[in-house]
């Protein structure tokens, strides 16, 4: 077992990161939106573009 040092933020080390990003700067530029109904379907179109299985 090796233990290591994590910093407290490392975005690089967290694949989710990576997502999150696209999603917020390409695929749904969009910063406000009139309700949580449009914000959930701006949410999956952009996960189906990213190629994003449902379960």
């Amino acid at each position: 077992m090796f233990l290591r040092y994590l910093p407290p933020y490392a975005p690089f080390l967290n694949l989710i990161e990576e997502v999150w990003r696209k999603l917020k700067g390409i695929l749904m530029p969009r910063r406000c939106y009139n309700s949580v109904t449009e914000l959930r379907a701006a949410l999956v179109t952009g996960l189906k573009i990213l190629g994003a299985k449902f379960i």
